[in-house]
């Protein structure tokens, strides 16, 4: 019956004071051995406990009279009354003094203000044993009370708070982030912020970031969130699909996102005008021919306009698996390149190998996905580079692809040696001379 308020304990040891802590512990032995009415003290004792160490440990609101601060922290100090000043403080309201708002010392919903008259009222039922029947049910229900809004009572108010210790996670002079972990910080939006607020936090954080042109932050906090758990993920969901322009940015940094980003009649548009885009996009392909999300009549025209758009910027293709590799060839995608783009006839065009020099990361990435074994492939690529007039910044780089991976290049002198060919000498790894460009 306690699990959840155990679960939310241990992942919320370092946020909570150490004599509140040690309270709620309590609460839970005696909750195990029947002893009702102490472990439901025990919990109230350890929540105001709590607020109070955020109230003593937070700097004086704008527009508080530093007096009055100055006596209610004095209050809190002492043993025999911080109970009744910090529920007094909780109480507080915003007041009008003359034209100056006086701002209320815990920044909560008016709910939890009045929630916690009848905390009171039920600890002191509670304590004097008055005549009425008190039940685990009662501490139960505390411990749900104290899960969903403990965290964020607190002097600057939990989302104000929660989005300062963000701040200073992305700070380098404050956090060295590649020693702090940030599921801390994702679990606390989780239990800190009020669930109606939750969607207006993320949304605020991720602005704060992209303003501040921390657009790598960003992207590593999204990709955070949506492994971090199912409501996290939903509230980035909804974020996203808002944001077309990060939406496919997102999905491009993680490719398996766009099955639960993309509906059926958005498809079209995601591979014609956003894949092409994408530095993964062929991986994202692949997500969506395996769910078999793209329309069979697209099969044909998507390749060609893909590698079209990605030729015209020199865009690489994505590292792939031999299984992404081999779901790609159910729309011929390597096939179709070869076919356009490894055309002796094409790359030996009069002007046409000084322009190709300039797509060497187009090329190479490419040809890093041809199966090699196939002798129409080994053809086209022998054609292309023994020509006399070949693009020779790609042949360089194409020779230092194959000399990084000597199985591959074996597969291809293989393929050359079945068919009589001869390893044209601009992609022969080890020559004198392979490292001369000579202007065609």
């Amino acid at each position: 019956m306690t699990k959840d308020f155990e679960i939310w304990l241990s992942a919320n040891e370092r946020a909570l004071n150490g004599d509140t802590l040690g309270l709620f512990r309590d609460s839970l032995k005696c909750f195990k051995n029947d002893i009702d009415r102490p472990s439901f003290l025990l919990a109230y004792q350890g929540m105001l406990m709590q607020v109070r160490s955020n109230i003593l440990n937070s700097s004086r609101p704008a527009d508080f009279p530093e007096g009055r601060w100055n006596a209610m922290i004095g209050e809190l100090a002492r043993v025999e009354k911080w109970d009744e000043v910090t529920f007094d403080a909780i109480q507080k309201k915003e007041v009008d003094r003359g034209g100056v708002k006086e701002p209320p010392v815990v920044q909560v919903q008016e709910s939890v203000r009045e929630a916690f008259k009848y905390w009171r009222d039920l600890r002191n039922t509670c304590a004097h044993y008055k005549d009425s029947i008190f039940t685990k049910a009662h501490t139960l229900t505390l411990y749900a009370f104290i899960q969903q809004n403990l965290l964020s009572m607190t002097v600057e108010g939990g989302f104000a708070k929660l989005m300062n210790e963000f701040q200073d996670y992305y700070t380098p002079s404050k956090v060295n982030r590649a020693s702090t972990p940030i599921q801390p910080l994702l679990q606390k939006i989780c239990t800190v912020i009020i669930p109606s607020e939750r969607d207006k936090f993320v949304e605020k954080l991720l602005y704060h970031l992209d303003s501040r042109y921390r657009i790598v932050e960003a992207e590593e906090l999204m990709r955070d969130m949506w492994l971090f758990n199912a409501e996290l993920k939903t509230i980035l969901m909804n974020y996203l699909r808002k944001n077309e322009g990060i939406k496919w940015q997102f999905v491009d940094m993680c490719p398996r996102a766009v099955l639960d980003l993309y509906q059926p009649d958005e498809i079209h548009e995601l591979w014609y005008k956003y894949i092409p885009k994408m530095e993964h996009g062929e991986a994202v392909l692949c997500e969506l021919l395996v769910a078999d999300k793209i329309d069979k009549n697209d099969y044909e025209e998507m390749p060609k306009h893909i590698l079209e758009q990605k030729f015209s910027v020199n865009a690489g293709a994505a590292e792939l698996t031999q299984v992404q590799i081999g779901i790609l060839q159910q729309i011929k995608y390597f096939d179709v390149f070869m076919e356009h783009y490894m055309d002796s006839a094409f790359t030996s065009r009069y002007g046409q190998t000084q322009k190709l020099n300039s797509k060497c990361r187009f090329y190479v990435t490419n040809l890093a996905c041809v199966d090699f074994s196939k002798q129409e492939n080994a053809q086209r690529i022998h054609d292309v580079f023994a020509h006399t007039y070949h693009p020779y910044l790609v042949a360089n780089d194409f020779r230092e692809y194959l000399r990084e991976m000597p199985d591959r290049y074996s597969m291809l002198k293989g393929t050359f040696d079945q068919m009589g060919l001869v390893m044209p000498e601009a992609i022969l790894v080890g020559t004198k001379s392979e490292n001369v460009l000579e202007e065609q």
